[in-house]
């Protein structure tokens, strides 16, 4: 009679924080945005790719070119009308040099581009209630954005709630109350932990709630959401 032995395993419940599916791509998604129905689009930081990607499958449907060779950092759609907003850095000189925010249309066709209101480190961006929320990585304090999406002229500016050392990444929002940031803290110059934090769209000064970021590996390197 031969036995044999398995190796020791967990099986552990699906709970808050969970990795339910993983699949990747040929490049690095910096932005991600849902375009309320079927697809996502993400930008790369290395490289000038839009790419549709199926919700269900995760596989990418398709790529289209943007202007500008790398460094795109987020995106956000209207779902409305699906125009996109997509940020992008000027260089990746610390603490930063700026960027601009470039429309387009689901298809990459360019309909506008301005400077973007964060002088340093251009990263996180949303639509919310037709104002344009955008992140700061870099500026001391960081800060966020409210602005016009056609010009980038600024409404209001107020302090990111989360301020570890080349923390907020990634935007998105749920629709109807509140906004998602990722959050990477790399105190000391590495990484030691990470966060999706909720922020009241009426509050952007407050955090709500967090929840850690870390996958089989030890901490998730987040960047788009």
């Amino acid at each position: 009679e031969q036995v044999k032995i398995s190796n020791t395993f967990t099986i552990s419940p699906v709970q808050r924080g969970s990795v339910l599916q993983i699949s990747s791509v040929n490049f690095v998604p910096y932005g991600i945005a849902w375009d309320g129905e079927s697809h996502l689009y993400a930008t790369s930081f290395y490289g000038n790719s839009l790419s549709k990607i199926n919700t269900n499958s995760l596989m990418v449907n398709s790529k289209t070119t943007l202007p500008g060779d790398s460094l795109f950092t987020d995106i956000a759609i209207d779902r409305n009308n699906g125009t996109l907003y997509i940020h992008r850095l000027n260089s990746t000189n610390d603490p930063g040099d700026g960027g601009t925010v470039t429309v387009t249309d689901k298809d990459g066709n360019v309909l506008n581009t301005y400077v973007s209101p964060a002088k340093y480190y251009p990263i996180g961006i949303e639509l919310v209630d037709q104002n344009l929320i955008i992140c700061d990585n870099r500026s001391s304090p960081r800060q966020i954005y409210i602005s016009e999406p056609s010009s980038g002229k600024v409404w209001n500016t107020l302090l990111n709630p989360f301020q570890e050392k080349y923390g907020p990444r990634g935007l998105c929002y749920d629709g109807e109350r509140y906004l998602y940031q990722a959050c990477t803290d790399f105190t000391g110059s590495s990484l030691v932990a990470t966060f999706l934090i909720k922020i009241d769209k009426d509050n952007l000064e407050q955090e709500v709630d967090r929840m850690p970021l870390i996958g089989r590996g030890g901490y998730i390197n987040c960047r788009g959401v």
